[in-house]
């Protein structure tokens, strides 16, 4: 089985809550990823504890690494 793994591009920053100015810190509640021709987008919510929901979004490429095939005897 392949595995894809995405690579963020530029860099991390620390989500911000846009009602009161806050860092938010902590688990996503929810994280989709957005596919596109060359590159890939992760969208990722977080819940602040005023409240407020905020979605940070975050450009990057998809890499595809190759699975090893292991050669079995069939017997």
């Amino acid at each position: 089985m392949d595995r894809v793994r995405f690579i963020p591009l530029g860099e991390k920053v620390t989500p911000h809550c846009w009602n009161c100015d806050r860092a938010v810190a902590g688990p996503p509640d929810a994280r989709y990823l957005y596919r596109l021709d060359d590159h890939a987008v992760t969208e990722t919510w977080f819940h602040c504890q005023c409240g407020a929901y905020m979605n940070v979004r975050r450009e990057g490429v998809l890499h595809v690494e190759r699975a090893a095939r292991s050669a079995q005897s069939s017997e």
